[in-house]
């Protein structure tokens, strides 16, 4: 099971069953993609939520990140059925895209343009460029995408797990 989730398909190539686990990776994985080009590394938005509970569970400081006002951690849920390639989607987006991209010495936070490309400063330092949310009926489907690619892994780590406990049974004699 913990091989399906790590690599959609590949508790059923360990199990021996190749071409449903190479059917399992291209489907999920395909549809995964799809929504992210539908949508970007914003249809895989935990909102910061689950970052905050396992800095909670792992016993780190009291202080939490910073949470963004938008995110959806109930699909978000769904999505991290894919394994861990959503959660470093989310990871990037939570803090490369959200998050401002500098500090300075002082502590203040770095401009970010506004302008979706990185520009030059007054003083001549780079200015990330804006964060920008996908918005629109595309970015509803690529979330929707991104949560039934979860889904349909969930099913495949079900999947492998029967198989897993229930082998095959060999047919001898021409009965069944």
């Amino acid at each position: 099971m913990l091989l399906a989730w790590v690599c959609p398909g590949a508790g059923h190539i360990f199990l021996g069953h190749t071409k449903r686990g190479a059917g399992v990776c291209a489907g999920v994985l395909g549809l995964f993609v799809f929504g992210l080009f539908l949508a970007g590394p914003t249809a895989v938005d935990s909102g910061l939520f689950f970052h905050n509970l396992v800095k909670r569970w792992t016993g780190g400081p009291n202080t939490t990140f910073d949470t963004a006002p938008e995110g959806d951690p109930i699909w978000f849920a769904g999505t991290a059925f894919v394994g861990p390639i959503a959660l470093a989607v989310d990871y990037h987006h939570q803090f490369n895209l959200k998050q401002p991209a500098e500090r300075n010495t002082s502590g203040g936070v770095a401009r970010r343009s506004p302008r979706p490309f990185p520009s030059a400063g007054p003083d001549g330092s780079t200015i990330a460029p804006a964060y920008s949310r996908a918005l629109g009926r595309v970015a509803e489907i690529g979330v929707l995408s991104c949560t039934l690619a979860g889904m349909l892994n969930l099913i495949a780590i079900i999947d492998a797990a029967h198989h897993h406990r229930a082998p095959r049974r060999r047919r001898e004699g021409g009965s069944a």
